[in-house]
């Protein structure tokens, strides 16, 4: 059978108390092969590949179900590429049924909406607070991909060193960081604090293999827990202040661009 997706990510309260209930039913659906990540446990399926599907279970007190991710495998870059996307939508609109037009008429106008919604999730955008920019790109020959690294994520993605060198800065800094892990976009990785995740997501996604990108999770200053708010503003100041400092005293890293989140 044609691979359909790469994997999906479960967020879990508890995974002692969810764990029973997986392992029973993942191996059932498909999913027999058993493992645990830095940061939760997985289950792969069984196919003659070095990067099988997989079904991920991550803990998180503190999740409202909203976070479940399908993440789906493309064979190229070409498919995973905004030009691809575009191009489906352009066929969804040629071939359009009855059925759709009844559900939701589709005009040149959400045509437009809908490219451009396929294209946020595509790269992983999300709700941002425009008074602060959380996500930094720059150019730099430090990091190329270990032997075998790009395998183990997905071709031409890495980040191993990247996150490396960002641990150990902010460590000279105060700033005390977990391990990180590997996901199939580059590297993931938490920063200590208490009431609320803080990571960064970095690594090398497009463009030339000297482009690389740095950004904050959560990317906005607001991050909602249960039926109340938390301010995450110092947090993310003191964090982002660490990696501009960072940035700026490296004389090997240059083009350093802030934005918001695409």
């Amino acid at each position: 059978m044609k691979r359909l997706f790469d994997h999906v990510d479960l967020r879990v309260w508890s995974l002692p108390e969810a764990r029973p209930f997986y392992v029973a039913l993942l191996p059932a659906i498909g999913f027999p092969a058993f493992g645990e990540t830095p940061i939760g446990i997985a289950f792969d399926a069984t196919r003659d590949h070095s990067k099988p599907e997989f079904i991920g279970l991550i803990e998180d007190p503190a999740h409202i179900p909203n976070a479940t991710r399908l993440a789906f495998w493309a064979d190229t870059r070409w498919i995973a590429s905004r030009k691809w996307w575009l191009r489906q939508v352009v066929v969804m609109w040629r071939d359009r049924s009855s059925v759709l037009n009844t559900l939701r008429p589709i005009t040149p106008g959400t045509l437009r909406t809908a490219a451009a919604t396929a294209w946020r999730y595509v790269v992983g955008s999300r709700r941002f607070d425009e008074s602060m920019h959380t996500q930094v790109e720059f150019r730099s020959s430090q990091f190329p991909p270990y032997e075998g690294e790009e395998e183990k994520i997905n071709p031409g993605l890495w980040g191993k060193r990247l996150a490396e060198y960002l641990a150990r800065k902010l460590a000279e800094r105060g700033n005390e960081t977990e391990e990180f892990a590997v996901e199939d976009w580059g590297c993931y990785l938490p920063v200590k604090n208490e009431g609320f995740r803080l990571a960064l997501c970095c690594g090398h996604q497009n463009g030339d293999d000297d482009q690389f990108l740095v950004f904050t999770d959560p990317s906005t200053p607001i991050v909602k827990k249960f039926f109340r708010t938390i301010d995450a503003t110092p947090q993310l100041t003191r964090l982002l202040d660490a990696i501009r400092e960072i940035l700026a005293s490296d004389s090997e890293i240059r083009e350093v661009t802030w934005c918001d989140p695409k």
